[in-house]
């Protein structure tokens, strides 16, 4: 009987079958669409909406109240539009409780006014990559260490790793009563200075992000989550995050097609239906020896199409070339590599027009205002694209694949369930969190990778200095340092940490400290400015200089170096080195991990600095293998 509940719970929070009208169909005449509503409804299904903030009355400015519960505004915005997905960040999730109480409550809108004998659940869906882009509560569910960890794991361990995390991460986004995970990232991170893929990317290797990125997707959508491969034709040698800006990628069609479609040919031609991906999602990237084709921006300028704007290559080559049969779902249109170019309807229908079946944030709906807003927005999309008969037959084709992956996908003839029942089925998830807690370790020590060898072991009646890229991360290297340490000597030494984020650094060794060994922490690409107020709760205008921290801190590296006191640089996101740094430092390790987790408990947990503190002292070796190649110049 338990189980029988826990699938039904698992199988989404939602309602039933497929609905086929607004609660105004059959007015065809009506005034305020001047279309066929039925046709309103298929375009909405093809909206992926985002409720991350919400603010009521409208913010002055920038709205930053996070959406945890549904308010009436944005649950008569559901009711009325029926929009196909919704995608949840972590400022919307806190807990297990809440997160089922959201996601319910998505559901019981979108559904309030369909039909009762056929309705259909909207997709719920984040980005749940593990590592750096992990939107579920940590004290509650891991994100584990990212695919570039789960890439230097690959020579020893094959596709061991990715297909355990992916399993992990369906399993608890299924039981929360989401259907979509934004994954897999199928990027080959071929330039070391990529500020936004980086240690997303399994790898610079494209048969190994091929192998990695399809266990990872097989994993994901056998236990019932749709996975959407992304970024489509590839974001791996871009210098510029699409986030902010547009990039370009000028590699040759050769390029192209031996590198950065690699992967995704791979997995189109998945060994298995499940490891073909449910979804790819497209890159906001100009590609000119794919599409030159340029289009007339919001401004009066013109600029090469993006991929996810182009005919060329969401159709001619990912559908017609590439034999993909699957939902092509756009990045963010909310972007700044879309939104600086195009409104949102303009965006839409370009996207639409190009082969997209799903426009992911096309619109911001943040105040009352907007939420209203929205509906009269859609209105107008609606009558636009009925004017125009190649886009209405998209809208249709579009329409049908999506309803018929949300069939497959289990989001039908589901009954909603009562709330204390799908926390009761979950239970308690202390054995389940031990569980992930022992997959991360296994992961750490499998990843921990030498860049340059150990020549120097700490000792344990010396102290360490450590530089951290804050203090969160000090406080986990601290408390490792602690538990070693205590092991092994009666007195145990003074260790001190700076937070790079924030501390004046000194520009001499303490001399009340008997230091024995220097650790600095590395995390580049550096710190977001949202981490600036989730780590020391700062502004963004009271970070420290980054560089000018570096110069201190290899300034004093230098010196310990004169008198004989070994140093450690732990890269603890990206991998590359300068040749400056191989000089610099006695040894060198690369966690692609720099996540430390305060649990309910406030115990600290942090695998990847637990297994380096480990190493350091002689106790364990370093067992990843590197999966990029390490120029020596860069800079």
């Amino acid at each position: 009987m338990h189980k029988l509940l826990l699938f039904v719970m698992v199988c989404g929070i939602s309602s039933h079958l497929f609905p086929h009208t607004f609660a105004n169909e059959g007015n065809e005449t009506s005034k305020s669409t001047h279309s066929s509503p039925t046709l309103k409804y298929k375009l909405a299904q093809q909206l992926f909406i985002d409720l991350r903030y919400f603010c009521s009355p409208a913010a002055v400015g920038y709205c930053q109240m996070p959406v945890t519960t549904l308010p009436s505004e944005l649950s008569e915005l559901l009711s009325e539009t029926q929009v196909g997905g919704v995608i949840l960040f972590s400022e919307n999730l806190t807990d297990k409780k809440q997160i089922l109480t959201l996601n319910r409550a998505i559901q019981s809108a979108i559904s309030r006014n369909q039909s009762s004998n056929q309705s259909v659940a909207a997709y719920i869906g984040l980005d749940q990559e593990g590592g750096r882009v992990s939107r579920l509560p940590q004290d509650e569910y891991l994100g584990f260490a990212g695919n570039m960890a789960i890439g230097a794991t690959y020579a020893k361990h094959d596709v061991y790793f990715a297909d355990a995390i992916a399993t992990e991460h369906a399993r608890q986004l299924r039981m929360l009563g989401f259907s979509v995970n934004f994954a897999p990232v199928l990027d080959v991170n071929s330039n070391p200075a990529n500020p936004v893929i980086n240690v997303r990317s399994y790898s610079q290797f494209p048969e190994l992000v091929a192998d990695l990125g399809q266990a990872a997707i097989a994993a994901m959508q056998t236990n019932g989550i749709a996975g959407a491969a992304k970024h489509f034709p590839g974001h791996g040698d871009t210098k510029i995050d699409s986030h902010v800006g547009l990039p370009k990628v000028a590699h040759t069609p050769e390029i192209i097609h031996s590198i950065d479609l690699a992967p995704f040919k791979h997995v189109i031609n998945g060994k298995t239906p499940s490891a073909v991906p449910d979804m790819i999602m497209t890159a906001h990237i100009q590609y000119p020896n794919l599409d030159n084709t340029s289009f007339q921006t919001k401004t009066g300028k013109k600029t090469t199409l993006p991929a996810t704007l182009s005919k060329k290559i969401l159709t001619g080559l990912l559908r017609e070339q590439l034999g993909y049969k699957g939902l092509i779902v756009t990045d963010a249109l909310d972007m700044a590599a879309i939104s600086q170019f195009l409104e949102p309807k303009e965006a839409v229908i370009k996207a639409i027009d190009a082969g997209a079946d799903i426009t992911l944030m096309p619109y911001r709906i943040s105040s009352p205002e907007q939420a209203k807003a929205f509906i009269i927005w859609l209105d107008e999309l609606s009558r636009d694209i009925a004017k125009k008969p190649d886009l209405i037959k998209k809208v249709e084709a579009s329409y049908k694949r999506i309803m018929a992956h949300k069939k497959r996908l289990g989001l039908h003839q589901i009954s909603l369930i009562d709330l204390p029942q799908s926390v009761q089925s979950i239970g308690s998830n202390s054995d389940e969190y031990q569980q992930q807690q022992e997959l991360a370790q296994s992961l750490s020590r499998a990843s921990v990778t030498s860049i340059k060898e150990i020549a120097s072991l700490v000792k344990p009646s010396y102290g360490v200095l450590a530089f951290m890229p804050d203090k969160l991360r000090c406080a986990g290297l601290l408390d490792a340092l602690a538990k070693k340490v205590e092991r092994m000597v009666k007195t145990i030494p003074k260790h001190r940490c700076y937070s790079m984020l924030s501390e004046d650094l000194p520009t001499n060794i303490p001399s009340q400290l008997s230091i024995g060994h220097i650790i600095v922490g590395e995390s580049s690409p550096a710190l977001a400015f949202y981490e600036s107020k989730d780590y020391e709760n700062i502004a963004a205008t009271e970070r420290k200089n980054i560089e000018s921290q570096f110069e201190k801190v290899n300034a004093l590296v230098t010196s310990a170096k004169q008198n004989n006191i070994s140093s450690t640089l732990l890269k603890m996101r990206s991998p590359y080195v300068s040749e400056q740094e191989m000089n610099r430092y006695t040894q060198i390790l690369a966690t692609f991990d720099y996540q430390v987790i305060r649990t309910d408990k406030e115990v600290l947990f942090s695998p990847a600095l637990s297994h380096v503190v480990d190493i350091l002292y002689g106790d364990a070796k370093a067992q990843g293998s590197l999966p990029v190649i390490l120029p020596t110049t860069i800079k």
